[in-house]
């Protein structure tokens, strides 16, 4: 677990370098500018995402602690702020879909073909990291009916349900890391194939 942590900060931090990045770079020629928007504000919208994942990870491991020592009113508690969270990453995420359309609309404009590449191969991985993030607000939903059932009846036997729930988030938020880390490659190869 202490391994996810140091993973999804890593992936915060070189999010920031992309975002810091993509404000400097020194060549833009052969990108459009419907592209050059869409990057820059889908890096920042990128890092966002990431850091209230990260902020996430570590309040479902006490979530799951809390389950575990049956202290179920306060993992329902701390699940209720995660909605909040989870309803500001989805808002994130609507705005990155629609700058990752302002950059494949735009993706056919850009020169060299060997950028046009790796711009695309950019753009495809944050579309795959946004419909991960839709797996995982699914599965979030479900660890809030389960929490609620448990609250109700703290009785109830889950049949690991929870735990479950709570492993498959994790491996969606790890996914959801690797696809950014993978964008955030593929737009540092596009910016070497445009440099003069």
């Amino acid at each position: 677990m202490k391994q996810t942590v140091k993973i999804v900060a890593l992936i915060v931090a070189i999010g920031l370098v992309v975002y810091f990045f993509t404000k400097t770079i020194v060549s833009q020629e052969g990108l459009p500018s419907e592209f050059i928007e869409g990057r820059t504000k889908g890096a920042e919208l990128s890092s966002e995402i990431a850091a209230l994942y990260d902020q996430s990870l570590n309040n479902l491991r006490q979530i799951g602690q809390y389950e575990k020592e049956g202290d179920i009113a306060s993992a329902f508690d701390l699940l209720e702020e995660e909605i909040t969270r989870n309803q500001d990453a989805q808002r994130k995420a609507i705005e990155l879909s629609s700058e990752l359309e302002k950059m494949a609309r735009s993706i056919d404009r850009i020169k060299p073909d060997s950028a046009k590449i790796a711009a695309t191969e950019a753009v495809s991985s944050e579309v795959t990291l946004v419909s991960r993030l839709v797996s995982y607000n699914e599965y979030f939903s479900q660890l809030f009916e389960a929490l609620g059932e448990k609250f109700q009846d703290p009785q109830k036997y889950t049949n690991g349900k929870i735990e479950e729930l709570l492993d498959n988030m994790n491996k969606e938020s790890q996914a959801i890391n690797e696809l950014n880390a993978r964008f955030n490659e593929s737009l540092t190869k596009l910016d070497s194939l445009l440099q003069p």
